[in-house]
């Protein structure tokens, strides 16, 4: 791709895709794939194989799929959804929301203020500067806080009431940003 908005799809081989400077939409199709979104806000789908996608700058949204793949966020608020398989995903800078999706995942927390949901399969979580968060933490499921993460929802009201913490939970509401 170039400096326009681009629609790049991949084959059923090993594709390279490379968005450029536009609003890029990146589909690897089949096979191992690697897609670079560059500097704007991009949409990138690995599709089958074993992909690595890579958001760059700008509010990118992106798609593993069912193998194990890695994505990387960059500098923007970006949405990353492993699917299945045993995921990397990399929060980057910004303020991210990291689904693993089925298989045992790892979920690093970047820069920023964090949203970070393992599902089913033994997750390991880590967090770093900002509030980073963790949905379904669960270590009866084999999951694991590395660090810097905090509890939210059930995991987060069970560690109160372990505690004896008599103090009402405040409670919040974190809605998917589903705009670009």
């Amino acid at each position: 791709g170039g400096s326009k908005d681009d629609i790049l799809c991949g084959n059923e081989g090993n594709d390279e895709l490379d968005g450029g400077s536009g609003a890029d939409q990146l589909y690897g199709g089949d096979g191992d794939d690697k897609l670079n979104g560059g500097s704007s806000n991009d949409h990138l789908d690995g599709g089958a194989g074993h992909d690595q996608l890579d958001g760059g700058a700008g509010h990118d949204v992106m798609f593993g799929g069912d193998d194990n793949d890695q994505l990387i966020a960059g500098s923007g608020n970006d949405q990353l959804d492993g699917g299945g398989g045993n995921d990397q995903l990399d929060g980057g800078a910004g303020n991210d929301q990291l689904n693993g999706g089925a298989g045992d995942d790892e979920l690093k927390a970047g820069a920023g203020n964090d949203i970070l949901t393992g599902g089913i399969g033994a997750d390991k979580f880590s967090g770093d500067s900002g509030t980073d968060r963790a949905i379904d933490l669960n270590p009866g499921e084999g999951d694991v806080n590395q660090g810097g993460i905090e509890l939210f929802g059930p995991q987060a009201a069970a560690r109160q009431a372990d505690d004896r913490d008599l103090a009402p939970p405040a409670h919040q509401i974190f809605l998917p940003v589903v705009s670009r």
